[in-house]
């Protein structure tokens, strides 16, 4: 309420609120309180004595024509500090304090977060009666300089930092002035004063935990959190804040369990959460993961000074706390041979996508995929194990691209070979002896035949001229597989038998495969002689005559050979 005080002499024009002069923006204008009436009694705000002291006062007014208001008052004759007061409003309708300052010898101050075209009015008074006199007034309105993090939609984004300095709190509050206001929040008047807006895709679900720490342990910081996620570039229909505290405190805020352990915290309750959500002492917030959230820090001091924001809190072993922003991290596991499954780190802890937007993989042998969950084959080596640099690069709800590189090692294949430890050649007959290699176990095919089929060394009896033989070789879980043609010569066919009774060439050695054989023999003129199925290598030519004689061999796979043999008796 304005009350009229007692006069003791010629009061100013200006006395009273309904007598304000009217300021002209920039100009100098002098002004006195000599003789002036005290227009707000029992007020202290920054007056000094007690509030039934009088404070002789004027009143000046002025419209404002931006949204920023310097202001400079300096005494002339009067001997004790100046007192300065800004209202809004109307003195019939009533008066909100916006701003209020004390000063010897000047007051110079900045207002913030004003309404253009809205009238303002400011009373100069001094401490007492006998401490009237002169001084000089200037108000200036200006539009502060429009500059990044003041709006929403330009915040400065938080990925994952531990604490972020705020060396000078900015004056103004951007293009759009009136993002909080006193229905989306619990700011007890709307509109910013020196904001600072932040935005981060929570990496985790958990509580959201912080502290805003004052350079100047005098300012009084306010705060609000806001979900964005239907709109994280623009910040459009973020409703009411899901956390906030405008308690007009100073010292350090935010939300913590442990406020007397939080730096710069001076007591009160300026770690409340004073929304209609969750309301309460200390009420921690919930925040999901994948989802944008908005921070606002704003001065209301407007001291310019500013604040360092510490995500965590201050409290020992706190479970639960959410991370701020999204890393790239990612884990590679292998599957089959060199076959490596990509996921990001929390895919299987928080879901695929956890607020990002697109995924690009790059496998490091130029190979890329956008999938989430890319399967890969890599190319092994026989000579030993090969590393390739894997890197992960995301992009969030918020755009912002994030990297991760790490090595991914694909482990020794297998190489199959086939060698034979006896040097050859190799006749029908043979025991050959393969030696596997290239492998940490094996698989030999056919079986039939072998004397084992998982060793490294087999021995084979092969039956034909050319016989094929398969090699899987085995390391880890890559295979190689190889196939060796063994090739057997027919023994010498000796043309000539002695049936003597002496042991030596006693009978038709036909040993030209390990088949099965028949054995025909003719004399010159065509006349067959001998006729054996299956033969046994037993003819000695009989009663026959010595001489020249020709024989005719057909095996079991149908394969013929022709030529002579001579009886010699």
């Amino acid at each position: 309420m304005l009350l009229a005080g007692t006069a003791f002499a010629q009061a100013p024009a200006n006395d009273l609120c309904s007598t304000a002069q009217v300021l002209t923006n920039g100009a100098t204008t002098p002004g006195t309180t000599a003789g002036a009436n005290d227009d707000l009694i029992g007020l202290v705000g920054c007056q000094s004595g007690s509030p039934l002291d009088v404070h002789p006062d004027v009143w000046y007014s002025l419209r404002a024509t931006a949204s920023q208001l310097d202001y400079v008052v300096t005494g002339g004759t009067a001997t004790a500090p100046l007192e300065v007061f800004i209202y809004q409003g109307s003195c019939s309708r009533g008066l909100l304090l916006v701003d209020y300052a004390c000063g010897a010898g000047a007051v110079t101050a900045r207002v913030g977060a004003l309404t253009n075209d809205s009238t303002y009015l400011i009373s100069v008074a001094s401490p007492s009666t006998a401490s009237a006199g002169t001084f000089t007034v200037q108000a200036t309105f200006s539009a502060p300089a429009i500059l990044l993090s003041q709006d929403c939609n330009q915040s400065t984004i938080l990925l994952n930092p531990t604490t972020f300095a705020q060396g000078v709190s900015n004056q103004g509050s951007g293009l759009d002035p009136n993002e909080v206001t006193i229905s989306n929040s619990c700011w007890g008047n709307g509109g910013e004063r020196q904001s600072k807006w932040f935005k981060f895709v929570a990496g985790t679900s958990g509580k959201l935990v912080f502290n805003i720490d004052p350079n100047n342990p005098t300012d009084d910081y306010d705060w609000g959190v806001w979900d964005v996620s239907s709109d994280p570039q623009g910040c459009g229909g973020k409703g009411n804040a899901i956390a906030c505290n405008w308690t007009g405190q100073n010292g350090a805020t935010g939300l913590s369990l442990c406020p007397s352990q939080e730096p710069g915290y001076l007591g009160g309750n300026q770690f409340d959460n004073t929304t209609t959500i969750q309301t309460g002492a200390l009420a921690p917030i919930d925040i999901v993961a994948g989802r944008v959230y908005a921070l606002l820090v704003d001065n209301y001091s407007t001291s310019n000074s500013g604040f360092t924001l510490r995500l965590g809190g201050a409290c020992p072993n706190l479970p639960n706390i959410a991370r701020i922003g999204i890393d790239a991290e990612f884990i590679s596991t292998k599957s089959d041979c060199n076959s490596v499954v990509f996921y990001k780190s929390d895919f299987l802890t928080s879901g695929a996508n956890n607020g990002v937007r697109s995924y690009l993989w790059n496998f490091g042998d130029g190979a890329t995929s956008t999938s989430p969950t890319p399967i890969h084959q890599y190319e092994g080596s026989p000579t030993g194990t090969r590393s390739y640099t894997a890197t992960l690069q995301i992009i969030d709800r918020l755009g912002n691209r994030i990297t991760y590189t790490a090595p991914v090692l694909v482990d020794q294949t297998p190489q199959a070979e086939i060698t034979t430890v006896e040097p050859g050649p190799f006749y029908y007959g043979d025991s050959v002896t393969l030696r596997a290699s290239g492998g940490q176990s094996y698989q030999w095919l056919p079986v039939d035949g072998l004397a084992a089929t998982t060793d490294s060394l087999v021995r084979v009896a092969p039956l034909t001229e050319e016989s094929s033989y398969t090699l899987v070789a085995k390391r880890g879980e890559c295979l190689d597989t190889v196939t060796f043609l063994l090739k057997i010569l027919p023994l010498p066919v000796y043309n000539i038998i002695t049936p003597n009774g002496d042991g030596k060439n006693e009978t038709f050695s036909a040993r030209v495969t390990a088949l099965p054989i028949d054995v025909q023999i003719y004399t010159r003129w065509g006349r067959k002689v001998y006729d054996k199925k299956d033969y046994k290598q037993d003819w000695n030519g009989d009663d026959l005559a010595a001489g020249t004689y020709y024989y005719h061999i057909k095996a079991t796979d149908g394969k013929t050979w022709r030529g002579w043999v001579e009886i010699v008796r």
